[in-house]
């Protein structure tokens, strides 16, 4: 694991001499070295503030799992600006509510993406101008030569907000948790520091990266060193390939994604050898079949939320069936009463959780700015014991 690193920025221009020409990325299978990923960010960068994208600014995505989405990241993350990666299973009004709460400058939509944004706004989003991802005009991994002088990059503000997640409604009415560059990465050091993950490490990048737990992944795997394998869209057959094909260590899923896995493992005669942490929500039957084909690997089960930087308890499933882990430090959990104190040990109550991973708060439509309690512990709206 790296040293602590404040900002996004430092996390990969960390990587662009310590592991240069390591792959950061692999995608569609063409590996990106992290030289490479930190070149590209700055190349989006120069081209995002070209168009008017500034400190504070939303840019809102619609994108599957592809390398550009990392780079759109760095690259807003480097002008201090917002990430607003939208669900791609949103109905058209929820899309539309979505964007419209978030206020961007700038819309970025891949190309296979473009008919969900077209249904949101079918005459476009008023006074947001509309780029196509993987275009020509729009500077990529793709892209050759040196890369344009962007803007100074913000390293002294590692507190401004890098990313907004869409979670829970209220009412009907979805939120977005703002997340800062110093929660991103405290979440990534955490991840890797209980998973010890290294350079060796890849990530089988098939959760979306619109997604909490996505997102955490992939910087949790970059701020080690290691790679992340992402493929478009799971399925059971080419993630069992990328798997072999690129010695994949971490897979993490949601039921009843593994099992399809193990099936097409069995059918194919693939080998899932290399995989050394599997992490999810899978019945003993599922994790029985893991054991006997992956003697190498232990499960984890997880507890989190966009709220908290994606997980804060990490466990593994062998040490306490049914549990969601232990707290990953320095992050803190507890179970309170309404009142917001503790409970008893064995009593149901609310997960809340303290720490460095805790979001800025909760969007704030009206004032354009993340807002939330003074309470320093986080109450998650879940119930734990």
């Amino acid at each position: 694991m790296t040293s602590a690193l404040p900002t996004l920025i430092d996390l990969l221009a960390h990587n662009a001499v310590a592991h240069a020409d390591r792959p950061a990325v692999i995608d569609d299978g063409a590996p990106q070295s992290h030289t490479m990923l930190y070149e590209a960010v700055q190349r989006q960068a120069a081209a995002l503030s070209a168009l008017g994208v500034g400190q504070g600014d939303r840019v809102v995505l619609i994108a599957g799992n592809r390398a550009e989405v990392l780079v759109m990241l760095g690259a807003l993350a480097w002008l201090g600006a917002m990430l607003v990666p939208l669900n791609l299973r949103l109905s058209p009004a929820e899309m539309a509510q979505q964007a419209r709460d978030a206020a961007p400058v700038l819309a970025v939509v891949d190309a296979a993406c473009a008919p969900l944004w077209q249904a949101a706004w079918p005459e476009g989003m008023p006074g947001v101008p509309t780029v196509v991802l993987g275009a020509a005009n729009w500077p990529s991994l793709a892209v050759a030569g040196p890369p344009t002088a962007p803007p100074v990059a913000r390293r002294d503000a590692p507190e401004l907000g890098a990313v907004m997640l869409f979670t829970a409604a209220v009412e009907g009415h979805a939120r977005g948790a703002v997340l800062a560059q110093s929660q991103l990465t405290a979440s990534a050091r955490q991840i890797g520091e209980v998973w010890s993950l290294g350079v060796n490490d890849r990530w089988l990048g098939v959760l979306p990266l619109f997604h909490a737990a996505g997102i955490g992944l992939s910087l949790a795997l970059l701020a080690a060193g290691g790679t992340c394998v992402l493929l478009p869209r799971f399925d059971p057959t080419a993630a069992v390939a990328a798997v072999e094909q690129h010695q994949v260590t971490v897979s993490a899923t949601f039921a009843p994604m593994l099992g399809a896995m193990l099936d097409a493992a069995q059918a194919s005669g693939a080998s899932l050898a290399s995989l050394r942490i599997g992490m999810g929500l899978e019945p003993p039957a599922t994790l029985e079949r893991l054991a006997a084909l992956c003697p190498g690997a232990g499960f984890w089960s997880a507890y989190g939320q966009a709220e908290v930087s994606s997980m804060v308890c990490l466990g593994l499933q062998s040490e306490r069936p049914g549990a969601a882990g232990r707290a990953v430090p320095p992050s803190q959990i507890r179970i309170q009463d309404a009142a917001g104190q503790p409970v008893a040990a064995g009593v149901e109550g609310e997960i809340a959780v303290r720490g460095p991973t805790v979001f800025l708060g909760y969007w704030d439509v009206a004032q354009q700015r993340p807002f939330k309690p003074a309470d320093p512990w986080h109450r998650t709206g879940d119930l734990g014991r």
